[in-house]
């Protein structure tokens, strides 16, 4: 559902690896036995994660219909009601969790799988792929798309 680019204080992004050659530096893995989004944080901060530019990528095909009917009391994945259905919750705890590395509160938002789209291409959250103001917006525009579309 997301993408990431990441700069890490130790990582040398604008390095030139050959091709064929490797790094030396190993990927750092947190664990994920946390109890709260603060140690996530503190976590993240401690295996080196700097900063983000976060891109959201919502997946509206037909499978979540089916996968609603037996996860989410038989509604779609995407129903919009006074309980936060999954996306929204994922929204939410992505926000809370990668806002303080993400500098410019700006987030590309965009959808694909629904009826205009199918697997070929995606639709932006807003007209000319601006993107949305934080997590919140992210949030807000969200509730106000899905109503419209037709997963296929």
């Amino acid at each position: 559902m997301w993408g990431e680019r990441a700069h890490h204080r130790h990582g040398h992004h604008h390095d030139h690896v050959p091709s064929g050659g490797s790094r030396d530096r190993q990927p750092k893995f947190i664990a994920d036995n946390y109890s709260s989004v603060d140690e996530v944080i503190a976590a993240l901060r401690e295996a080196g994660l700097e900063s983000s530019n976060l891109i959201l990528g919502i997946d509206f095909t037909k499978s979540n219909e089916w996968s609603g009917r037996h996860s989410f009391g038989r509604k779609s994945l995407h129903a919009i009601s006074g309980t936060p259905n999954p996306y929204e919750q994922a929204i939410s705890i992505i926000g809370r969790t990668l806002s303080p590395f993400d500098d410019d509160n700006l987030i590309p938002c965009f959808g694909f799988g629904d009826a205009s789209t199918h697997d070929h291409s995606v639709f932006s959250f807003y007209q000319e792929n601006r993107p949305c103001r934080g997590f919140e917006e992210v949030l807000d525009r969200y509730r106000q798309i899905v109503p419209h579309l037709n997963l296929s």
